[in-house]
């Protein structure tokens, strides 16, 4: 009997279920094993499988909130004690008590020792890691090399395939206030960026050369981010992050461009100011235009995430950001329909945005559902859940035809 089975489970509506890894996992996967535990990641993004996971004294299990229902499934169907953690049982841990013997809410690395000694509570709550180049690099040598690394990612699934790449986290947190984001923690922890480019040079020697940076927003820190981008020169990496329109000076893309970057993701969201001031995005069109260009001038790939159904989207609205698409032409796009996730500041209130949430089921919760979730009050233009999700499906269908995906050079 091993000490601890650590599942990852399927994301749902994932063209590619190998696309992605889940990190969390892998991070508290190389923290007990580094701390002496016998480990072992049991890979369920395929889908869920009993049989595969082996005997032992502890499942963990991490989980946003349209993974729970599986993650209860597992639960209550093995013999082991249970851990989980995960956004899910950071914003709702009470969702989580009684099914789960343990609920982390928040990082496991420092605790998972603990909890594997069986030395501390049913809801434990860490606190925050400040020192993250003390934490060890995600346990990918536990997994084989063809489920580790994605040929999906660097392109993007509409886009084709590419190289394998990696996903790295070389900050944790968001300073920012999105009313349609559920961030776990405001506060930005970064690592040094030796200690990114050790990561990277270790997963090198894998064979993987390209790179995703899953940080909320790469360039918020201009110094970090500029020495980040230099160890990835160093090493002769190639790469792509993800960051804010406004974050996004032409000096500063030429510089990342230099150092090997190929793509630069921003949150578009939608091409109405009026919408954007409502979430509280704290950008505006302008800044939009501008980083498209930035981007585009420093000839690395530009991709925009959209969002349909956020508050106070009306036909206006849309026609608005249909324009702004036209005019901008962003080589990528992502299409999401927003969803009232837990811990959001519209699923906390959505009274206060002229939202009203609809469905309860958390296993419906996703950003590409079959069925909007919520509908948009208001005297001007009311919203129900089927004209919103019919909204979103024509603008797939519009951005389909207007800016038709095509493979681009990696």
């Amino acid at each position: 009997m091993i000490d601890l089975a650590l599942v990852m489970l399927p994301t749902p509506h994932l063209q590619n279920p190998l696309a992605f890894l889940n990190l969390g996992i892998m991070y508290v996967a190389a923290a007990a094993d580094a701390s002496g535990f016998d480990v072992e990641l049991v890979d369920m993004r395929d889908g869920i499988n009993l049989d595969l996971i082996p005997r032992a004294k502890f499942v963990g299990l991490s989980a946003t909130s349209d993974q729970i229902a599986m993650a209860k499934f597992v639960s209550r169907s093995v013999s082991s004690r249970t851990i989980i953690g995960g956004p899910h049982a950071f914003h709702r841990p009470d969702d989580c008590l009684g099914v789960f013997d343990t609920v982390v809410v928040g990082e496991a690395e420092y605790v998972i020792r603990e909890i594997l000694l069986e030395q501390l509570d049913d809801l434990v709550v860490p606190d925050r890691i400040l020192d993250l180049d003390h934490v060890a690099f995600p346990a990918y040598d536990m997994l084989p090399k063809d489920r580790c690394f994605s040929d999906a990612m660097f392109t993007g699934e509409k886009y084709g395939t590419g190289p394998l790449t990696a996903s790295i986290m070389a900050s944790r947190g968001c300073p920012f206030d999105c009313a349609f984001c559920g961030i776990m923690y405001r506060k930005v922890v970064r690592r040094s960026p030796f200690n990114v480019g050790r990561e990277v040079e270790w997963l090198m020697s894998l064979g993987v050369t390209h790179f995703r940076f899953g940080d909320d927003n790469f360039t918020l820190k201009r110094s970090w981010s500029m020495a980040v981008a230099d160890e990835m020169r160093r090493l002769g990496a190639k790469w792509k992050c993800i960051t804010r329109a406004d974050l996004l000076d032409a000096d500063l893309c030429e510089t990342l461009a230099q150092d090997g970057c190929k793509e630069v993701s921003i949150g578009m969201e939608s091409g109405s100011q009026e919408v954007l001031d409502l979430v509280r995005k704290g950008i505006t069109t302008d800044n939009i235009r501008v980083a498209i260009q930035n981007i585009r001038s420093a000839k690395m790939i530009s991709k925009v995430n959209i969002i349909t159904g956020l508050p106070g989207e009306t036909e206006r609205s849309f026609t608005e950001t249909q324009n702004l698409l036209l005019e901008t032409k962003p080589d990528k796009w992502v299409l999401n329909h927003f969803c009232p996730f837990p811990g959001c500041p519209i699923e906390k209130d959505p009274e206060a945005y002229g939202v009203i949430i609809e469905e309860k089921d958390l296993s419906k919760y996703t950003q590409f559902p079959s069925m909007s979730l919520h509908s948009i009050s208001g005297e001007s233009e009311p919203q129900d859940p089927m004209m919103l999700i019919q909204r979103h499906w024509r603008m797939m269908k519009w951005l389909t035809e207007n800016l038709p995906p095509s493979s681009q050079p990696v």
